[in-house]
């Protein structure tokens, strides 16, 4: 909020304060170009490529009456030591955005049982229903989260590995709104997932999916993508339905599923089979 604020600022400055929404687009680019920064093109595919978690600690907050807040340092991050790769990678994530977005100090614990999660303190839990007996009763679905938290411990307890990587999102979230890592001193909130699956295409080219795109989607709720393993007759990777004896390297597509599932993404693949009455005319997912 304060980064889009900065931005914006000189640009209402600069406008007219009468009837600015009557401008034509040259007027309002001849007032905005000298104080907007122009955005190198392309430029935002670089950013979401390369994401890195920002600082967004605001040192300036302060927890309200009905609000308590993390310590810098003392707390640890506790799942499984059987947790999958889900859940392993959304705790390594935590831990860094803890550290990167919110400067506070955390250890990363795994036990061989969480059947104590009731009782430990300074702890951050993640684990899944079957994990955590009692905790996760009202989960329902896959990808339902349950969250527990207050100034002795929080508990993120999913209905699979997916759901407890989603309430660790949440917190995130929480904490981004408030620009520091504040919660509720009585936090406890069920959620439920309503979609079977959310699904995106690349917004940055065709086939396109770095390890730190795929992570940014997560956090957006986004778990699914839509990927095809088709390419063109001359090597060009888009769309091609009408050459679908032409395909993309298995090899990549499986890469893509292995690093797409790290973080809870699905992938969807088109399937077309163009019927020729010739003998090369064959379903596209015969192999």
């Amino acid at each position: 909020m304060r980064i889009v604020y900065k931005l914006a600022a000189p640009l209402l400055a600069a406008l007219p304060s009468c009837a600015a929404s009557m401008m034509t687009a040259a007027e309002f680019a001849a007032h905005a170009l000298p104080v907007v920064p122009v955005e190198e093109r392309y430029a935002f595919v670089r950013r979401l490529s390369e994401w890195q978690e920002p600082r967004r600690r605001n040192p300036a907050a302060r927890p309200s009456v009905t609000e308590w807040a993390l310590p810098a340092a003392g707390w640890k991050i506790v799942l499984r030591a059987d947790a999958g790769p889900v859940l392993k990678q959304t705790a390594d994530d935590f831990h860094g955005y803890l550290e990167s977005g919110m400067q506070v100090h955390s250890a990363l614990e795994s036990p061989a049982s969480l059947d104590g999660w009731a009782t430990m303190r300074h702890a951050i839990i993640a684990g899944t229903n079957a994990q955590m007996p009692g905790c996760g009763d009202a989960l329902t679905a896959p990808k339902d989260y349950r969250i527990v938290a207050g100034p002795e411990r929080i508990v993120v307890c999913g209905y699979d590995e997916r759901g407890a990587m989603y309430g660790l999102y949440n917190l995130e979230q929480r904490m981004n709104l408030r620009e520091a890592p504040f919660l509720p001193v009585a936090l406890d909130t069920t959620r439920h997932s309503l979609y079977r699956a959310r699904m995106i295409l690349s917004g940055l080219g065709y086939m396109e999916w770095p390890d730190a795109y795929l992570r940014l989607l997560a956090h957006y709720g986004f778990d699914a993508i839509f990927a095809s393993d088709y390419a063109n007759a001359n090597g060009v990777q888009t769309y091609s339905h009408q050459n679908n004896e032409h395909r993309s390297d298995p090899a990549a597509v499986r890469d893509l599923i292995r690093r797409a599932s790290r973080y809870g993404i699905q992938l969807y693949c088109p399937v077309v089979w163009r019927h020729t009455g010739d003998a090369k005319a064959k379903p596209a997912c015969a192999n």
